[in-house]
């Protein structure tokens, strides 16, 4: 498994898994507390997020960030 790193809207980054919905243009929001970082997303799709910590959600697509913003 292959890991990327988040960087939290707290300032703080972690790592997760490359394919996790951190990276998935279907997470719509992520949950995160200020001690432990992020550990709920909301799915547009209404998907399992322990599948794609597992990197094996057949939905996932990367969100492709704009750099011209």
């Amino acid at each position: 498994m292959n890991f990327k790193l988040f960087e939290c809207a707290n300032g703080r980054t972690y790592q997760a898994p490359d394919k996790s919905c951190c990276f998935c243009k279907h997470c719509t929001d992520i949950f995160y507390d200020f001690t432990h970082g992020p550990y709920l997303f909301m799915c547009e799709m209404d998907r399992d997020a322990e599948k794609a910590f597992e990197n094996k959600c057949a939905n996932f697509e990367e969100e492709k960030l704009n750099d011209n913003a």
